[in-house]
């Protein structure tokens, strides 16, 4: 909407903030079914054509907490159904996936660095890793999306059925 504004008015994006803010604020929320300018001070801001309901502020807002609670634990469920549980113990080699925002990263830099070495599973998440193919001890600190198992060559199991 600020991209149409802005080209039909020909004003500075800065002008017309108020009003999208504005707007956005008394625009009902998906999950909620509430415009955040209701459940943070109470008004509605509802055209003289739509009729008023008397509302209970505190029972809404009571509402609007338990739909978002019910949309988190929806969310959290699809997350968890898509993405496996990996577990890394110390000791155990593994790969750190080069971020895409890397600097130093072009379209055929290798996506993976490593091999690193497990020296501490600090939570169930984080750990501190140390590479193992040069003399520089730095440790550092990667989450486990950023992980992957390191397989040596030839060590992989074979699926063929042998």
């Amino acid at each position: 909407r600020l991209r149409v504004m802005l080209y039909e008015k020909k004003t500075k994006w800065t002008t017309e903030l108020p009003k999208i803010v504005k707007a956005y604020n008394e625009t009902p929320h998906s999950t909620t079914f509430f415009a955040p300018n209701y459940l943070l001070n109470g008004v509605i801001d509802a055209p003289f054509f739509i009729e008023q309901q008397e509302n209970n502020l505190e029972a809404d807002r009571k509402l609007a907490y338990e739909r978002t609670k019910y949309a988190m634990c929806k969310r959290a469920d699809s997350f968890d159904e898509k993405h496996k549980d990996v577990t890394f113990k110390e000791e155990e080699l593994v790969l750190k996936k080069v971020p895409n925002n890397d600097p130093t990263r072009t379209k055929l830099s290798k996506r993976n660095d490593g091999p690193f070495k497990i020296s501490k599973v600090v939570n169930k998440w984080t750990f501190e890793l140390k590479r193992i193919d040069t003399d520089n001890q730095k440790i550092i600190k990667a989450h486990v999306s950023q992980l992957l198992p390191f397989f040596k060559r030839g060590s992989l199991p074979s699926n063929r059925g042998e």
